[in-house]
């Protein structure tokens, strides 16, 4: 049911009966054109991907015999950032990336009567899809997060995106290094001729490939798997691929992660190896860091991540996101 600029309606007799009395309880249009579909469709399971809104935990509250299950899609920061933080309202089972997701719910009040650390549901199905084996096309993936709205925390955002990509671009002349920006946005959006301009104006030799995003073919996911190391300031894709083992580089550490604090997101780096944050946005720092990533034995890099890869997004080869989300479905209605 889409939740976005759309009045859900269903054409049952009973809806606008449903519709009043539910209004009159709630005074809310919003919430009783949703509690009315579900009045008339009578669901047993009801389930999101868009985990930071309220309305399944108001459906849940409404309907507590029913099933509600939120999916985490994006990283979140912390309960005291005002845009896309965890929604406050519980429900039946929440799978979140993670156990850091479950501490802090858990932290912060956020009782849902079920928590499963499932990572990230669109990476296993990356996985499923994504047969062939993934060469390394690039040294550097930075991986783009443009965004042209304008307050304190995009603007602070914007600002360490425009340093790490300059100083990257400067290593890379230097060094001889190549580089790939995974775009967020598709090329036939209205935002990518401005995602492009942004990065071709601080790019002025043209050294990187620009690679728009394709969700259909998870073209994100491919992007990142063809690179040696990513960086991005706090993206979700950067923390999917870090937990199936790539190496990255988080910039929200930068300055003594005053980004994370900014985002009250300090928690969700705060159990990273120290080598996978960068200290600062200038080019000496963020080459010692390349470089030390670059050579660090694979194996290595495993060992000394497993448990920050499990904290942050726990992925399994035999628990994989879609297979737990199936399998809890499956369970739920047999029962």
């Amino acid at each position: 049911m889409p939740t976005r600029n759309f009045i859900p309606v269903t054409f049952k007799l009973n809806f606008l009966w449903y519709l009043i009395i539910h209004f009159l309880n709630s005074r809310s249009f919003k919430d009783s054109f949703v509690f009315s579909i579900v009045k008339v469709l009578e669901p047993k399971i009801l389930i999101t991907f868009i985990d930071n809104s309220d309305i399944m935990g108001k459906i849940h509250k409404q309907f507590p015999n029913k099933t509600t299950i939120s999916v985490q899609n994006g990283f979140r920061s912390g309960l005291n950032y005002l845009n896309g933080t965890y929604s406050k309202k519980p429900v039946s089972i929440y799978f979140g990336f993670g156990e850091h997701e479950g501490v802090i719910l858990k932290k912060n009040n956020i009782e849902n009567k079920e928590y499963i650390s499932s990572g990230s549901l669109l990476f296993s199905l990356f996985k499923k899809s994504n047969t062939r084996k993934n060469i390394k096309k690039y040294d550097i993936c930075f991986i783009s997060q443009f965004n042209t709205s304008k307050d304190l925390y995009i603007n602070g955002l914007m600002k360490s995106s425009t340093e790490i990509y300059l100083s990257l671009l400067k290593i890379c002349q230097r060094y001889d290094f190549s580089i790939s920006v995974a775009m967020r946005y598709n090329a036939k959006s209205k935002q990518y001729i401005d995602e492009c301009n942004f990065y071709n104006e601080i790019d002025t030799n043209s050294l990187a490939k620009l690679i728009p995003n394709n969700d259909i073919n998870f073209q994100g996911y491919k992007t990142a798997s063809e690179s040696r190391v990513l960086i991005s300031v706090n993206s979700t894709l950067a923390f999917e691929m870090f937990g199936s083992g790539s190496k990255v580089l988080f910039g929200a550490s930068s300055n003594k992660f005053e980004l994370a604090y900014l985002w009250d997101s300090y928690e969700s780096f705060n159990k990273l190896p120290k080598f996978n944050l960068l200290d600062n946005n200038n080019e000496d720092s963020i080459y010692k860091k390349l470089i030390f990533l670059m050579e660090l034995d694979k194996d290595d890099y495993l060992a000394k991540t497993k448990l920050a890869r499990k904290y942050y997004m726990n992925y399994s080869d035999t628990n994989l996101a879609r297979k737990l989300i199936k399998n809890k479905i499956e369970e739920i209605l047999l029962n």
